[in-house]
């Protein structure tokens, strides 16, 4: 009896993806040395492209996968309710994105922003820590030099 071929959209712990098509045997996907499980949840169709995306697939050659970790047994699954709700459209997310940017933009002023911020008081100390040496070095040369021309020497 022939076991069914499945495609296999492997993530590799080296940030590789392999599409693999690999045997079905009793609800497992056998790949290597590793074994998948098939749950029909984690069941997902995909369209192939080729030369890199640039030839779109069509309808007709979509194909089954299940698509796994490595190192993991059971393959993602992706709910069918998003991760907003059920129900989302356009507006709602710039409404999410108008309230995070509310919420980082008064968690600055919570932390008084007009305060300087490490970067300036560094700065500050830089700028500082040159006038004392420039006052340093003006007094090491220019006081000797001025005793010598009020006395004569």
């Amino acid at each position: 009896m022939k076991n069914n071929k499945i495609n296999l959209i492997k993530f590799n712990m080296d940030k590789s993806i392999q599409v693999k098509k690999r045997e079905v045997d009793q609800g497992i996907i056998v790949d290597d040395k590793e074994g998948f499980i098939a749950r029909n949840g984690a069941f997902v169709e995909f369209l192939p492209d080729k030369i890199f995306g640039f030839i779109k697939s069509t309808k007709e050659k979509t194909q089954a996968a299940y698509i796994v970790r490595e190192n993991a047994p059971d393959p993602l699954e992706f709910n069918k309710e998003s991760l907003y709700g059920p129900e989302f459209t356009p507006d709602d997310l710039i409404y999410k994105e108008d309230e995070f940017f509310t919420r980082s933009t008064s968690e600055i002023e919570l932390k008084g922003s007009n305060a300087p911020d490490m970067v300036q008081k560094a700065m500050v100390y830089a700028v500082l820590g040159e006038v004392v040496a420039i006052l340093i070095l003006v007094l090491a040369v220019g006081v000797p030099e001025v005793l010598k021309r009020f006395t004569g020497g």
